[in-house]
């Protein structure tokens, strides 16, 4: 996926171009929410269990297929690749489906559906925990297929997801009757009501249909959750399912109706059927996202968020690209970790907590100190960037919390 990663940002860069001249209602918060909640799974990834989970999971597959395949044939057969290819699409869409109408599987992916918005760059909201499910019915499918075979499925898989995010392209005629496209998933991430839990297909669209899962783009969509997250910290991005899994819990009255809670779909209550009531879910109107969105902040804000976001992204990649490889490192996990706290400070300037300001500070000072001793011309210069901002949170603090919102 790192080989395809340069094209995917080009295609986000040209989609936030075409933004700035038709997009009604841009929102900064969400597009920063998007990114800092994708840095965030891939640091937890690195920093817990997620890649040796990865590397269980391709090492399983390899074990099933090298001593207990059931089929014996060339690793380039065409047959096999193209059953492989509807397999790999057919587990994806029993576990989508399974996400989304099991609570506690839920857990794993309300991530992804917590934007605002329907654009590329809404693909970073993925959940550290996806690999923790995985690897359940991919290590099963090596009695089958080979692992290469296998898993160069799921990455095409994959990156054929990436561009069903794009809002732009229209409906694409009698080729929807077959493949999933950006009409067809536009619908599944909508809260429209009669498209909730629909249209969970991977490349195909052909299991929806066959499964009555399937409805057309007939209205217009809105998008996020059915009650938002209200919030631009990735943290809480991640997590706040488990809270609501927790108060859902407390409310109920005997065990059955606990343990239902998280087996049941997430709209479950007791006397309603296992995916809730669809009448009971709000009909959106056009214009209420301004409500569901927090209010932009100051430009000066938004422009210091954006600068030291894309520091902290430019040390994720530097430190992946040298790092990874060595499970020991320490300066890994430091940098990581480091990274981790400043996208979630960043997420809560947004969020306009006045505390945020003095732990931002207190993050500048830390890392001015930690970079003194270094001369290279780089972090000299980073390094400046962080006295400078240094002083304008000091102005940030001393200011009243109404003067972080957008001036009319």
């Amino acid at each position: 996926m790192k080989d395809v990663l340069p094209y995917f940002l080009f295609f986000i860069f040209v989609e936030n171009v075409l933004d700035l001249f038709f997009e009604e209602d841009l929102s900064w918060n969400d597009s920063f929410t998007s990114v800092a909640t994708g840095i965030v799974s891939k640091t937890w990834d690195l920093l817990l269990a997620g890649s040796f989970i990865a590397a269980f999971e391709y090492a399983g597959t390899c074990y099933m297929w090298n001593n207990y395949r059931l089929l014996d044939y060339a690793t380039d057969n065409k047959l096999a690749s193209f059953l492989c290819f509807l397999m790999v699409d057919i587990a994806f869409y029993i576990d989508h489906r399974l996400t989304h109408e099991v609570s506690i599987l839920w857990l794993g992916h309300v991530q992804h559906h917590s934007a605002e918005k329907f654009n590329l760059i809404g693909n970073l909201r993925l959940s550290f925990l996806k690999i923790y499910r995985t690897w359940t019915y991919l290590i099963p499918m090596g009695l089958v297929f080979p692992p290469q075979m296998l898993f160069f499925h799921l990455q095409a898989n994959n990156i054929y997801q990436f561009f069903l995010h794009c809002k732009y392209v229209p409906k694409l005629g009698p080729i929807e009757w077959i493949f999933n496209t950006p009409s067809h998933h536009r619908v599944h991430h909508a809260r429209n009501p009669k498209y909730i839990d629909m249209n969970y297909g991977g490349v195909l669209i052909i299991w929806d249909r066959i499964l009555g899962t399937f409805v057309e783009e007939d209205e217009e969509c809105f998008y996020g959750l059915v009650h938002p997250v209200n919030s631009n910290d990735p943290t809480w991005i991640q997590l706040h399912y488990i809270y609501d899994m927790y108060l859902k819990w407390k409310q109920q009255t005997t065990w059955s109706h606990k343990f239902q809670s998280l087996l049941k779909g997430p709209g479950w209550r007791p006397g309603s059927p296992r995916l809730g009531f669809i009448a009971e879910i709000p009909e959106p109107v056009k214009g209420d996202s301004k409500t569901r969105i927090d209010p932009p902040v100051a430009s000066s804000l938004n422009l210091y968020v954006v600068v030291h976001c894309v520091m902290v992204i430019g040390s994720v990649f530097v430190f992946m690209t040298k790092y990874e490889k060595d499970n020991t490192n320490k300066v890994l996990a430091l940098y990581l970790l480091l990274c981790y706290l400043s996208i979630t400070i960043l997420g809560r300037i947004y969020d306009r907590k006045k505390y945020a300001y003095g732990v931002e500070l207190f993050r500048l000072l830390f890392l001015v100190a930690f970079t003194w001793t270094n001369e290279g011309s780089m972090v000299q210069f980073l390094r400046s960037i962080c006295v400078a901002s240094s002083g304008f949170m000091i102005t940030k603090i001393m200011e009243p919390p109404e003067s972080i919102l957008v001036r009319a």
